[in-house]
């Protein structure tokens, strides 16, 4: 019979009661887990931080909370009817996009937000451009289009620091005011429905124009001054009443987009091949015969995308 030493023992009894020591902190361990699940299962999870780090906001409570770290407020198709007073404490605020709700008007603590620079109204129901909004110096993004405008403020042409603009109605009753072809500093001028029927001269001095888009108005012929543009690279006349291809868009070298659908000229003017750099040109919807739309083709660089059909257009 073989006698164990007694530090045999000792070192059993030793190893036995680590053991259940680690065991019972196992069992406690994962007791504590179980019940702490069991208390949150259901609940819902807290929304992530906002994205202070890019001034990006899209709910004004929230952003309020980092008020001096807004630099982008997005408020559009929220159902609003007025703008928000709270707005005024986002003093850094350059960016504001209402649109897409029902607001009528502008009130006039917004002229006070120095560092605006971008507003959207577009779809809205303002029936006019007001003095509360051209009163706001310094925009240099306005859109006010599909709106029921009918009437546009002259006071617009007085917005020194504008350089983006975009205007149009749904309401037929509109009325245009001539000083908008005063504001020299815009690179782009979107003036959509509202009824448009002559394009002064003076266009000329807007030698800063980048994108004209004229859709839809009562045009029948343009300026000269208007294709020598020295910047315009972009020109909607669509859906006017051009009964005659102004051959003068022969001057307009610069261009790369030219839309003149919708209008009902028969034919193209071959002043229309020095345009050696247009990518595309849009033609639908006139008179133009099979013949004459093979005379584009061949006036036209053979890098130009020509649609007669409007199919592909969204």
């Amino acid at each position: 019979m073989v006698l164990l030493p007694p530090m045999f023992f000792s070192t059993m009894v030793k190893t036995t009661c680590q053991l259940r020591a680690a065991l019972s902190l196992s069992i406690f361990l994962f007791l504590s887990a179980t019940a702490s699940f069991a208390q949150d299962k259901g609940k819902v999870p807290k929304p992530s931080p906002p994205p202070v780090q890019t001034g990006l906001f899209s709910d004004l409570d929230r952003a309020l909370l980092y008020s001096d770290k807004v630099i982008e407020l997005n408020l559009r198709d929220q159902n609003l009817t007025s703008v928000p007073l709270e707005i005024v404490k986002l003093e850094n605020l350059e960016t504001l996009d209402l649109s897409h709700n029902h607001i009528s008007s502008l009130p006039h603590f917004v002229k006070e937000m120095k560092s605006l620079r971008m507003l959207y109204l577009n779809d809205n129901d303002f029936t006019e451009v007001s003095k509360s909004i051209t009163d706001c110096l310094g925009l240099q993004v306005l859109n006010v289009s599909r709106n029921p405008l009918i009437r546009i403020s002259a006071d617009i042409s007085n917005m020194p620091n504008l350089e983006k603009l975009s205007l149009s109605s749904t309401d037929s009753r509109v009325e245009f005011p001539k000083e908008i072809w005063e504001m020299t500093n815009l690179t782009r001028l979107r003036l959509l429905d509202l009824n448009i029927d002559e394009v002064p001269s003076s266009i000329g001095k807007m030698v800063r124009l980048e994108e004209l888009n004229l859709l839809n108005n009562r045009l029948k012929t343009i300026p000269m001054e208007l294709a020598e543009l020295p910047m315009l690279t972009y020109l909607s006349l669509a859906n006017n009443q051009l009964n005659t291809f102004p051959k003068e868009l022969g001057n307009a070298t610069q261009l790369y987009y030219l839309a003149v659908y919708g209008n009902a000229f028969t034919s193209v003017p071959n002043e229309i091949e020095h345009l050696k750099k247009l990518e595309f040109f849009a033609c639908w919807d006139t008179g133009l015969n099979k013949e004459e739309q093979e005379q584009v083709e061949r006036l036209l660089p053979s890098e130009t995308k020509i649609n007669f059909t409007g199919e592909g257009i969204h």
